[in-house]
């Protein structure tokens, strides 16, 4: 967005393609009263035709400033990548890699307002995949965030009892492989998978300045936790019930968190997989007797001990006289 006098100006990020040279520009003018009151609201579309220059010295800045930093965004390499990121797999597992870099990238954004803070965000749809060992640029990183995926952030309050909630949903819904399971930064969370929907969820843990802090799941303390819009409706919460828009959005938030964490030879730093959600070892099967069974299993080890017994007196104490006769009632051979 480019703002010349009271007028903004949006273009479109898509670059026009060869054979396709009109892009689309929109233009918004808001007009507003000495006591801060929209007076006026005006905005239309324009298409552009590059190969049909204008004279208008606003579509010149716009030519001038606007595509340059398209350009930049486009063709100038933010990062390599060290893993593949996104692909269909993303919806079926229950933590992986796009989602944990989001949410770390949402939660650094707040960092500098909230202390303790919590991320949560879920795709919405299926990203395209960035291979391993790829550059891609800042306008790779939107279409790989997608349609709905890039969105304004909101800072919500939430108790450990509504988040023990909405994560036991989640974790119960990973079957459904529909992208709905939410991604976490700031929380380790504990779960049975064998345990009933529902009731799966063991222990979670606060990542907070001191170290890790276990929350009581039924308790009611506020932690602040930084959403994605359209998570706003899933949790139920209005602009009336104490959510500050953070004023940054999921995309600006991972260019920012990807530019200042980037190592030296530019490479993307990637959060390891695999420790927000823990699926602890299940409890080891304890077989259930009948009535009778110890009275059967103490006279089975009463046969075999009683057996045990007469084996060895039968071999210490009948067998040497049986061969003592034999061998004094032998003839004598000349």
């Amino acid at each position: 967005m480019h703002k010349i006098k009271e007028t903004s100006w949006v273009a479109t990020t898509k670059p026009p393609a060869a054979m396709e040279p009109h892009s689309l520009i929109g233009r918004l003018t808001i007009h507003l009263k000495d006591n801060s009151e929209i007076s006026e609201v005006k905005n239309d579309t324009i298409t552009y035709n590059i190969r049909e220059k204008t004279d208008d010295g606003d579509f010149t800045k716009i030519e001038s400033t606007g595509y340059e930093e398209l350009k930049r965004k486009t063709d100038v390499p933010l990062s390599k990548t060290s893993a593949a990121l996104g692909g269909n797999g993303s919806c079926s597992a229950l933590e992986y890699g796009l989602g944990d870099l989001v949410t770390d990238a949402m939660k650094r954004a707040m960092e500098d307002s909230y202390e303790d803070g919590i991320a949560m965000w879920n795709l919405r749809n299926s990203p395209p995949l960035i291979e391993a060992n790829k550059e891609f640029s800042e306008e790779a990183l939107y279409v790989l965030l997608g349609k709905g995926n890039d969105e304004n952030m909101y800072v919500v309050q939430q108790s450990p009892k509504q988040i023990a909630s909405l994560l036991e949903k989640s974790i119960d819904n990973l079957d459904r492989k529909d992208c709905s399971s939410l991604q976490i930064s700031g929380l380790y969370v504990d779960y049975g998978s064998w345990e009933p929907k529902g009731k799966r969820i063991k222990r979670i843990r606060l990542l907070t300045s001191k170290g890790l802090q276990d929350l009581d799941l039924k308790g009611n303390e506020e932690l602040k936790v930084i959403v994605p819009a359209h998570l706003m409706k899933k949790l139920d919460l209005s602009y009336e019930m104490g959510v500050a828009d953070h004023g940054v959005s999921v995309g600006e938030a991972m260019v920012d968190y990807i530019s200042k964490t980037n190592s030296k030879n530019n490479h993307l730093f990637m959060p390891p997989v695999g420790l927000r959600f823990t699926d602890m070892t299940p409890p080891p099967k304890v077989v259930k007797c009948n009535e009778n069974t110890g009275e059967a299993v103490v006279l089975t080890l009463a046969v075999v001990v009683m057996i045990g017994a007469l084996g060895l007196i039968t071999w210490y104490f009948i067998i040497p006289r049986i061969r003592q006769r034999r061998g004094s009632a032998a003839p004598l051979i000349y």
